[in-house]
């Protein structure tokens, strides 16, 4: 949780009545994002490879959702729904500078992770010429924390748990992110355990 509001309320600045893109929606930081963003009044949009974590997000708030595997996502995406102000991103990889073709000038990209590695060649030109800012995150401060945790009694908000094990299959679990398949938490249960 507090990852992902510092990567969007105080790395990216988001305000009411912008739009965010959160791409590879599905993993515990997205989910929060999405819930946070919802609840700040920012239009959401999500990239997915799965049809049904898409469904999930419009469930949740979302407006809307694109396939990063259909090859005119990016395209279909503009024509419908315009470019947006900020993007949340964790993977990096082949696909982000599809990412930097769908902000406004002047907006931003938040990176808080690299899952895909990075990019194979970064459009330079594109992040000059539309002045876009590309800016790291990682956790937080004490006062992201506080500031999160008001926010989120405020607008009571509830994590999306996918699946809680007990410590015992906590490796199965981990193993189990390998296939992306989880949309929100996973979740070790540590009741009984001994430490």
């Amino acid at each position: 949780g507090l990852t992902a509001y510092r990567a969007l309320m105080v790395q990216g600045d988001l305000q009411p009545g912008q739009k965010l893109l959160i791409s590879g929606i599905g993993g515990g930081v997205a989910t929060f994002a999405l819930s946070f963003a919802v609840a700040h009044g920012v239009e959401v949009i999500v990239t997915s490879s799965s049809a049904d974590k898409i469904q999930q997000a419009l469930d949740l708030g979302a407006k809307a959702g694109a396939n990063y595997k259909d090859k005119d996502w990016r395209k279909q995406l503009l024509s419908d729904h315009g470019p947006v102000d900020l993007v949340l991103d964790s993977a990096g990889g082949s696909g982000y500078n599809d990412l930097l073709k769908i902000i406004k000038p002047g907006g931003a990209i938040v990176n808080y992770g690299a899952t895909a590695g990075p990019p194979v060649q970064l459009d330079m030109f594109t992040i000059f010429w539309n002045q876009i800012r590309i800016i790291g995150s990682t956790m937080g401060s004490r006062a992201d924390f506080k500031s999160m945790l008001d926010f989120v009694t405020q607008h009571k908000i509830q994590p999306q748990v996918d699946k809680v094990v007990p410590l015992a299959k906590g490796a199965e679990l981990v193993e189990s992110m390998a296939d992306m398949k989880q949309f929100g938490k996973l979740v070790i249960d540590t009741k009984g355990a001994a430490g």
